[in-house]
């Protein structure tokens, strides 16, 4: 190979391990969050969903997309809770007048959990993932350019 396809090599591999590095680190952080979120969340109640909230976002090419997430009510001590799920999908997984268990911070009863949901934990294994995947490329791209 002549100098400027190693160079190409290079920075291929460069940037595939770069991007590849940002993600994995956003995904593991995101993960870890997520855990210690999940430990605080030890006190376990049935809540109902009492909405469904949408969220509509535009891309650059000015396509436009409609998420939606439950709002959860459950109780605490007597007290009414009412928590918007973190997690918008399309379509919904949920509706009105479904009841479902709910796992929240007993110091912070705002802080909770849908039990069973495994969409945060996807989300971020997907991402986590792929940042890996793009890292590894991105060292062989680079040691293919080095030899």
């Amino acid at each position: 190979m002549d100098n400027s396809e190693l160079n190409v090599f290079l920075m291929v591999g460069a940037i595939f391990a770069f991007i590849g590095l940002i993600f994995l680190i956003i995904g593991l952080v995101f993960m870890h969050l997520h855990k210690k979120k999940k430990n605080l969340c030890t006190a376990r109640t049935v809540g109902q969903v009492v909405d469904i909230v949408s969220r509509t976002s535009t891309d650059s090419d000015g396509y436009s997309s409609v998420v939606y997430s439950p709002v959860i009510s459950y109780w605490v001590n007597g007290i009414e809770v009412r928590q918007t799920n973190s997690v918008y999908s399309r379509p919904c997984r949920y509706t009105v007048g479904q009841n479902v268990e709910v796992m929240y911070d007993p110091m912070e009863p705002g802080k909770m959990l849908v039990a069973g949901d495994k969409s945060e934990t996807l989300l971020f294994g997907i991402f986590t993932g792929l940042g890996g995947l793009f890292f590894i490329l991105g060292i062989v791209f680079i040691i293919v350019g080095i030899r």
